[in-house]
């Protein structure tokens, strides 16, 4: 369950243009990106400043700034490492960048934090398509789709038919 002001970005971030049919990329091999801390107490200000910076993380999403996206995400997920829309938008900027395994790594994150993120199950099975994954990608956008359906998911389920 999101919690309240947290999803305001959620669909803008998540949009994705990428066309995956027989497209398999190379495994990213990037060291892994910083990950919160889930222990950590999370205050109101912290929660405040993370969300300006998804918005920074937002805005820079729509002017095609990927690397500046994933920093500012990067900031709001170190400030409040207890949100799984966090993980789940910045691991569809990993998804655009074709960086499947950072995409991944994100994904389940948002998916520990909250097993029924839609987000979380559409850019994971997005990510494991682009590495020719293609059961295990099929079966994370059905349950994405069961989550939350939209017409991105039913692309890609297309796609990824087997």
């Amino acid at each position: 369950m999101a919690k309240v002001g947290e999803n305001s970005f959620e669909d803008e971030i998540m949009e994705s243009d990428i066309e995956l049919e027989g497209e398999v990329v190379e495994p990213d091999d990037d060291p892994l990106q910083k990950m919160g801390d889930p222990s950590v107490e999370v205050s109101e200000e912290m929660r405040d400043k993370a969300q300006l910076y998804k918005k920074k993380g937002v805005d820079a999403l729509s002017e095609g700034k990927l690397d500046e996206a994933v920093e500012h995400l990067t900031e709001a997920i170190l400030l409040n490492p207890t949100s799984a829309i966090l993980y789940a938008a910045r691991a569809g900027v990993f998804v655009k960048m074709k960086k499947p395994n950072a995409a991944i790594l994100d994904a389940e994150a948002a998916l520990q934090i909250n097993p029924d993120s839609a987000k979380g199950y559409k850019s994971r099975g997005m990510a494991k398509a682009m590495l020719g994954k293609w059961e295990d990608a099929a079966h994370d956008l059905h349950l994405a789709a069961k989550l939350d359906f939209d017409e991105e998911i039913s692309s890609e389920l297309k796609k990824v038919r087997y």
